[in-house]
Parts: structure tokens; C-alpha cells; sequence
């Protein structure tokens, strides 16, 4: 389509989202999948509107089963877009030095519902007992809420990990609130989405789900092993490293492919490892955690029996807390084993 021909399809489709703002909502859907592109982006302009369509409808509308991906995909840039407009939670707090995993912090909001619950020095380990990565990780959790809503965490202060229910206030409440960068609102979508059952699209990319051997093997049929770079030549590995691999690639700005099936298989080998030894390392600050959290446990069950009170809930919580600490070490033992089954 010429430049021209764009811009007329671009009025079209403008001209007929006016037209069908007031249509039913799943009529719009039916035509975020129609032949002709300016009815589809007419469709998404209508569906784009607020005013038009509450967002209720988005939502349900994705959990319907019968949707192409077009349709599905559109329906998410949408959801996108609308989100920033979402009624959205706050915790108020203010963080402090930003650093990796846990967050500290630094003071509370008065008035915000938190200030009750959190004070200043407290270090926010993990949401829904799943280690968080950052302050962008938990901002995206808190505006994944709605006002009135909780967030369970794990909170260390001195020497307890507790677990708390902190309740939310609204994000619109908060002076000077840090700006709603697109990647946590996104975030943030998802997370919620996920909670409600809302299956997120993973667009396929060519070969993406080819495991790393396939890789070798496409790259090496069976009598091809390639030869050995002349001249002391060596080009980075690529294709074999898989989705993972090649976004680094990328990202380094370096492409190349490998040389012999044998440099190939040592360096899917090599990024196994890698992989492995970033698995163990999140595993084994999760288990740092809840032995923290379980030693804790045990000295607020202790506290309570002494005062005669009921400990059956705080016994449960510790049990559960060690089943998953047994989970963790079968799952940590099995990764080591891995690597050491990759070892050169």
C-alpha cells in the first residue's frame, strides 16, 4: 500500500470507530479478526475508548476460547493501553537505595492504610512467598491490586521475618508518586490477568521451540561435523544457544554461528551451566528466606504457648513453610546433579 493509500485507510479507520463506538462489545471483538484491515483497527480504536467500552467487557472477552490470535493480541494492546486508566493500588511508602531482591523501606505515607502495618527500616522479601526481584517487581505486584485490596509479603525486621497482610490504598492518592513507566504497567497487567485466569499470549517466533540439540543437529546433520576455523579464526556462538541465547546475541550486538558439532555441543553445554548456576543461586536465597522465616515461626509458636494462647495456626504455617523448604532442596539437589552431568 502506497503512503497515500495508508493515510486514507488510517481516515477510514478513524471515520468507522466513530461510527461504531455505541456497538455491542463482542460485535467488536468479532471484528478485530475481519478481512479488511480498516474495519479490524476501527474495531481496536472503538474498543480503545474508555468511554465507549467499560473494561469489564475487555476482560471477559479475553477468556473467551474461540479467539484468533490476531484477535487475542489486539485485545491485549488494548488492555494495555486502558490500564494506565485502571483504577490501580498504592501501598505509600517510600523506598529506600534501590538494589537487587529485597526492598527496604525507608518511610510510610500518613493516612495511607500501610502506615499501620509497615514501618521505616523493614526489608519486603517476597510477595505471595515467591522471592521478588526489585523495586519494579513490587511496584508492579502493588498496581496489580485494587484499593481495598491486600498484599501478602514476607517482611524482615531486625531479626523476624513476618508475614503480613499490608492493605492497599488507591495510586491516585499519592503525591508525588513515581511515574507509571510502560514495562511495570504491563507488568502489572499481567500479573493481574494471571490471578484471574486470563491466559497471556506468547507470539511463536521461528524455531523458538526448538531445544538446544535440535538446534546441533539442524546445524550438524548426521556425517556434517564442519571444520575447525583457519588461521586461529573463532565466531561466537548463536543459533545453537536457542531464544535465550540469540537475545543475548542481540543484545551484544554480535551474531555468529558455530564452527564444529563439537564446539556447538560445548556451548549449549557451557549455557546450560550458566542457566543452572542462575537457577541454584535464586533457589538457594529462596531457602535462605525460609529458613529465616521458620526459625521466626518457631519463636513466635514458642511466645504463644507460653502465654497459653492457641498456636494451631502458627503450627500450620510452619509446617507448610518446611514442606516447601523439602520441595526446594529435591529441586536444588536435582539441579546440581545436572551440572555436574555437564561437566567437561
Amino acid at each position: 500500500m502506497t503512503f497515500l493509500g495508508l493515510i486514507a485507510a488510517a481516515g477510514l479507520a478513524a471515520g468507522l470507530a466513530a461510527g461504531l463506538a455505541g456497538d455491542d462489545p463482542a460485535g467488536l471483538v468479532d471484528r478485530l479478526d475481519d478481512e479488511d484491515w480498516s474495519a479490524r483497527q476501527a474495531a481496536t480504536d472503538a474498543l480503545t475508548s474508555p468511554d465507549a467500552v467499560p473494561h469489564e467487557a475487555i476482560e471477559a472477552a479475553l477468556r473467551r476460547e474461540d479467539l484468533s490470535e490476531e484477535q487475542r493480541l489486539r485485545l491485549m494492546r488494548i488492555a494495555a493501553v486502558r490500564f494506565r486508566f485502571e483504577t490501580l493500588g498504592g501501598l505509600g511508602v517510600s523506598f529506600g537505595p534501590a538494589g537487587e531482591g529485597a526492598v527496604s523501606i525507608q518511610g510510610v505515607v500518613p493516612g495511607f492504610p500501610a502506615a499501620a502495618v509497615l514501618r521505616a527500616g523493614d526489608m519486603i522479601l517476597a510477595v505471595n512467598d515467591e522471592m521478588i526481584g526489585g523495586q519494579d517487581h513490587l511496584r508492579a505486584e502493588i498496581l496489580s491490586r485494587r484499593p481495598g485490596e491486600s498484599l501478602p509479603v514476607l517482611v524482615r525486621r531486625e531479626r523476624m521475618v513476618l508475614d503480613l497482610e499490608l492493605p492497599l490504598g488507591a495510586y491516585t492518592d499519592l503525591d508525588g508518586a513515581a511515574a507509571l513507566d510502560e514495562a511495570t504497567l504491563v507488568r502489572a497487567m499481567r500479573l493481574r490477568f494471571e490471578r484471574s485466569g486470563i491466559r497471556w499470549p506468547e507470539p511463536d517466533a521461528i524455531g523458538s521451540e526448538l531445544g538446544a540439540d535440535a538446534w546441533v543437529r539442524a546445524a550438524f546433520p548426521e556425517g556434517r561435523d564442519g571444520a575447525e576455523p583457519q588461521g586461529g579464526e573463532r565466531r561466537g556462538p548463536g543459533l545453537a544457544e536457542g531464544r535465550r541465547g540469540l537475545d543475548r546475541e542481540l543484545a551484544g550486538r554480535r551474531r555468529g554461528g558455530w564452527t564444529t558439532r563439537a564446539e556447538a555441543e560445548r556451548g549449549v553445554n557451557d549455557q546450560r551451566r550458566a542457566d543452572m548456576g542462575l537457577a541454584l543461586t535464586a533457589g538457594v536465597r529462596k531457602r535462605s528466606v525460609l529458613v529465616e522465616f521458620e526459625r521466626s515461626l518457631n519463636e513466635r509458636m514458642r511466645a504463644a504457648e507460653a502465654e497459653g494462647e492457641d498456636a494451631a495456626a502458627l503450627r500450620a504455617r510452619l509446617e507448610g513453610v518446611r514442606e516447601r523448604m523439602r520441595g526446594l532442596d529435591r529441586e536444588l539437589t536435582e539441579i546440581t546433579r545436572s551440572m555436574d552431568a555437564l561437566r567437561p
